[in-house]
């Protein structure tokens, strides 16, 4: 009755993490974008940014091929998809950018997810969640997201890099709003480091978990098999508690009225600034 249970949890993991392969490459680019941005990696590491680029196409590609899904992905959609790929090319970029407790970050979750599923330890997984708390952070980042904003605004068309050109007026002015109240910015950033450090967590649990959806399948186990087994029984509550957690943390990202209150103050400041901008027009 145990093993169902356990099975009934991996196989939870496993559909919402089939689910949301794309959505995991965009968590693990986020602050890597920010970073090689910044620090313009483009024009000093441009085949590097490739890789990073082509990585990332592969893993989408994973995601919206349901036969792909199916038949390559199978019951290890974390191992055997194209996250390894990415962490590993994002891993090598953010070494040569100087940014090594990220990058070592990155290439530890590699390690981890590409073992053989029966070898991924729980004791492990905590070391790696909790240098996730002080490594992958966006609010880390308020500052160099401050500077990029303040480019966009300060530089001179023809010298704007291109992540500013397509920007709408009122884009600009939401820029704007933020590099004035900069605590709104902060706010935000914090909020979506909450649901981040959540999916980043169940990636790991995802493949932790594996092993013991596939055994369902296998007659006979091994000593390592059943050392698993004990592995997983002894750590279920904390497994499950995490995956109710999850679903909380991800509805309250998207419907937390606290959050909308945030988003409602910078809308609100915009439509004043345009309101200011259009009284001006008329007067002139």
């Amino acid at each position: 009755m145990e093993e169902k249970k356990i099975e009934d949890i991996a196989s939870s993991y496993e559909n919402f993490s089939k689910a949301f392969l794309a959505g995991y490459g965009v968590l693990i680019l986020l602050p890597v974008s920010i970073i090689s941005v910044s620090n313009k990696a483009h024009l000093r590491f441009p085949r590097l940014v490739q890789n990073v680029i082509n990585s990332f196409t592969n893993l989408v590609k994973d995601a919206v091929n349901e036969e792909k899904i199916a038949e390559k992905l199978k019951h290890d959609p974390i191992g055997k998809s194209h996250i390894a790929e990415l962490l590993s090319t994002t891993s090598k970029l953010m070494f040569e950018l100087k940014q090594r407790e990220l990058g070592r970050l990155y290439r530890r979750v590699k390690e981890y997810i590409t073992k053989p599923p029966e070898k991924r330890r729980y004791d492990e997984l905590l070391n790696i969640r909790k240098d996730l708390v002080n490594s992958f952070s966006l609010r880390n980042l308020n500052d160099r997201i401050l500077n990029l904003m303040r480019l966009c605004l300060l530089s001179p068309p023809e010298e704007a890099e291109g992540y500013c050109k397509q920007l709408s007026d009122e884009q600009k002015l939401i820029i704007s709003t933020l590099i004035d109240e900069p605590y709104l910015l902060d706010q935000i950033l914090s909020m979506l480091d909450l649901g981040n450090q959540k999916l980043f967590d169940y990636l790991l649990y995802t493949a932790f978990l594996t092993n013991a959806y596939i055994k369902r399948f296998t007659k006979g186990r091994t000593d390592e098999d059943w050392e698993y087994l004990k592995d997983v029984k002894d750590h279920q509550k904390e497994i499950l508690e995490n995956l109710v957690e999850l679903k909380k943390e991800i509805s309250k990202l998207y419907k937390s009225d606290e959050f909308d209150e945030y988003i409602s103050e910078v809308e609100e400041k915009v439509r004043s600034l345009l309101e200011t901008n259009q009284a001006e027009e008329k007067e002139k």
